[in-house]
């Protein structure tokens, strides 16, 4: 019988777990018991496969933790655990993952107190955004310099079937975008990159996943983690860069957003001994990868949720989905996948 996923939101089976595992959790909360536990979540309406969920635990002596659960019902989170787990004992700065419970496919983890990059982008506080973007670019390459376990999984790229698929269903919605489509034999050539299995990688690094808490560099939301090339995880936050006016409508010159691609890039390439020419020069198709990837994202999210968006918000997303097509195709003709 298939779980029911949707119990990590119930008080009672909640209640019962922590006080059970207490000692597991927290052990430095010997002393104290556990007095209220308020439950959020964060998962959007239309999501059946996946549940996401927020907890504050409270405690007689005034303290608070916040933990952070997920549950699905389709993709193991057993490989998050381990690689969470892995990366913790090897002084990597991450959220301390707390448990999984398997029958339930159920990872829970302590939430870093600290504020995202992307809060940091939306303040303007261009100093700081520096700083994290250097602490970002040397946490990555720490991360692609570990020596990845057996246990480990490629990760699951899309492909160019998965592509084409997405092109369709958006077409029925918005046939003004079929223009910027690329074609399939186009799309094929990428499908090489999923064959790149070499480094243990983050897969969705982006600013709203890197943390500044007390002074030090975090990564969070390991769901698609896994083996596979360095590049992906460059290109993903540089990329993010790259459409940062456009798209996420920050307040920051062209000038401003290609020095903070440097400052990263070069961070990146220090502390992993790379050639910050060469390294550039290879990131073209997986930009094309990166920005089909978003593009598939939001025609999912649109195809899903279109009855329940409002005509302003599939303006919005019907508007970031050509913007990314586009963005693909302007690297797709700098590439010539020699």
């Amino acid at each position: 019988m298939k779980a029911n996923i949707f119990v990590i939101l119930d008080v009672n089976y909640i209640k019962k777990l922590f006080n059970k595992k207490k000692l597991l959790y927290f052990p430095e909360r010997r002393e104290v018991a556990i007095t209220k536990i308020e439950i959020k979540k964060n998962s959007p309406v239309w999501a059946k496969e996946t549940c996401l969920a927020e907890y504050k635990i409270f405690f007689d002596d005034g303290s608070v933790k916040m933990v952070r659960g997920t549950a699905s019902g389709k993709d193991s989170k057993r490989s998050v655990w381990l690689i969470m787990k892995y990366l913790k004992r090897h002084g990597l700065c991450v959220a301390r993952p707390l448990d999984f419970i398997s029958q339930l496919n159920f990872f829970l983890y302590e939430e870093v107190m600290g504020v995202s990059l992307f809060e940091i982008f939306q303040a303007g506080e261009s100093k700081k955004i520096e700083k994290v973007l250097k602490g970002a670019g040397n946490w990555l390459a720490k991360l692609h310099g570990f020596v990845p376990e057996k246990v480990f999984q490629p990760v699951l790229f899309l492909g160019a079937k998965d592509y084409g698929s997405a092109f369709k269903k958006i077409a029925k919605l918005a046939p003004r975008l079929k223009k910027y489509f690329l074609s399939f034999e186009e799309l094929v050539r990428l499908d090489k990159i999923s064959r790149e299995r070499t480094v243990l990688i983050h897969n969705d690094f982006y600013p709203g996943n890197i943390i500044l808490a007390s002074g030090d560099i975090y990564a969070i939301d390991f769901d698609k983690s896994g083996l596979g090339p360095p590049l992906m995880d460059v290109t993903l936050l540089f990329g993010w860069l790259d459409v940062a006016r456009s798209v996420w409508k920050l307040g920051f010159r062209r000038n401003d957003i290609q020095r903070f691609q440097k400052i990263f890039l070069a961070s990146y390439c220090k502390e992993a001994g790379l050639d910050y020419f060469e390294v550039r020069r290879s990131m073209n198709r997986f930009l094309v990868k990166v920005y089909l990837d978003q593009a598939y994202n939001y025609i999912d999210m649109c195809v899903r949720s279109r009855k329940s968006l409002n005509s302003l918000d599939k303006k919005d997303f019907k508007k970031k989905i050509g913007i990314f097509l586009k963005r693909a195709g302007y690297y797709l003709r700098q590439e010539n996948f020699s």
